[in-house]
This record gives C-alpha cells, structure tokens and sequence, in this order.
C-alpha cells in the first residue's frame, strides 16, 4: 500500500484565471529549502486524528507517486481526495512534453485541436516552434537547461471552489460542440528541478498553475 503523508506546510490559495504562462495563482513562495522531502511532515496519518479527513484542506493527506511503480512521467506527491492518479499523471505527461520540447506528447495530452489553437493565437508557426516557446519561457527563470525531478501539487481549484473556468469551457466548445465536460480542476504546483533542489516557484515568485478537464470521459492537460 503507498504511504500517505500529512502536509505541515499552509496551503497556497489560487487567484485570477489567464493564459500567461504562470497563470492561476498569485503567491510567492517562501524562501525554503526546496528538497521535496522536507515538505512531507509528521508521517503516516494515524487512526486517531482529531479531524476528518474530509474536513481537512488540499495537502493534508498526500500520496507520494514515482516513475518506477506508478508509471508517472514525474514523480510527485498528490493528494487523491481531490485529485485522481490518472489526473496526476495526465499534469505529469504534461510538464514532461514541455521539459523535453515533445510536441507530439504536448498535443495527445492536451484536447483535441487545443495545441494548434495555441500556435495560431500565438504565432507559433509550429506546435515543435510551441513547446520549444515554452520550454524557453521556463529556461528564463532557470537561467539554463532544466530537467523537472518532483512535482509537488499544492492546491485544487474547481468551480464550486469559485473558480471561474468559463474562458476554457468556451474553448473546448469552439473546438467541438458536443463535448460533454464533467470535471473541471486548476492544480496549482510547485515543480523541482536540478535533482530536486531548485524550485520553480522560488524562482518565479508564483506557482505554476495546470488546467484538468475530463471530456467525453477522458482527462486532459493545458493552460
């Protein structure tokens, strides 16, 4: 059975919804050490605990999962009272597409159409010319090549949270109009970088911020 942990840390509230780049939340992440496992506290939850668990905010129950049993692109920690294995791995498929420019993988994991939209709206010319923009959008903040280690998911927003996701719900009807959306989530993470060490949000000063939406039964990935 995979361990579960308890996140000591405050959880990181997400703001306005747009297109850029670092887009849903707002909060600057605090000067830390940004080894991954200093951010999972006080062990296995135990039977005893005061609170419910379903009374409890996103991070208090965090389930670590790793490329070698689970799968995943990026290994990372998730807690599944909100956010599913296969929605995780769906945001790990895309953080791995842009850290590796595969445009290919970049639009399986997006919904269908979405990629070359993005490379109309931005004058991309490509979706390889999309994910290497994206790619270097990042490298900006690194200050070099980077290579993702750890993706730690800090929050999840969706509509009965007060999350405005009517922007995207157009889109996808745009692209097509019979889709059927049934779930719509904003994860807002932190991502490691330089075998663990490094944090993207440390650098930015905001975390970085992935849409999840499950249409006609299938999880996709976007900003």
């Amino acid at each position: 059975m995979k361990a579960l942990f308890r996140k000591a840390a405050a959880l990181l509230a997400a703001g306005a919804l747009t297109f850029s780049m670092f887009s849903c939340s707002s909060s600057s992440s605090d000067d830390h050490d940004h080894d991954h496992e200093g951010n999972l506290a006080g062990g296995e939850l135990n039977g005893d605990e005061n609170v419910e668990l379903d009374q409890m905010p996103y991070g208090a129950q965090l389930m670590k999962l790793t490329k070698a049993e689970d799968g995943v692109a990026i290994g990372g920690e998730v807690d599944t009272r909100y956010l599913s294995v296969e929605e995780y791995s769906k945001l790990a498929d895309y953080l791995y597409a842009i850290n590796t420019k595969d445009a290919t993988l970049l639009s399986n994991t997006m919904f269908p159409g979405m990629a070359d939209y993005m490379v109309s709206r931005l004058g991309s010319g490509t979706t390889d010319n999309y994910v290497a923009s994206l790619y270097d959008n990042i490298k900006s903040y690194t200050g070099g090549d980077f290579e993702f280690n750890y993706i730690q998911t800090l929050d999840c927003q969706t509509a009965g949270s007060g999350m405005d996701f009517s922007s995207y719900d157009s889109l996808i009807t745009t692209l097509a109009p019979d889709a059927q959306i049934t779930s719509r989530k904003c994860v807002s993470c932190d991502i490691m970088y330089d075998n663990g060490k490094s944090s993207l949000s440390y650098r930015t000063g905001q975390n970085f911020d992935i849409i999840l939406y499950t249409v006609n039964g299938n999880c996709y990935a976007f900003r």
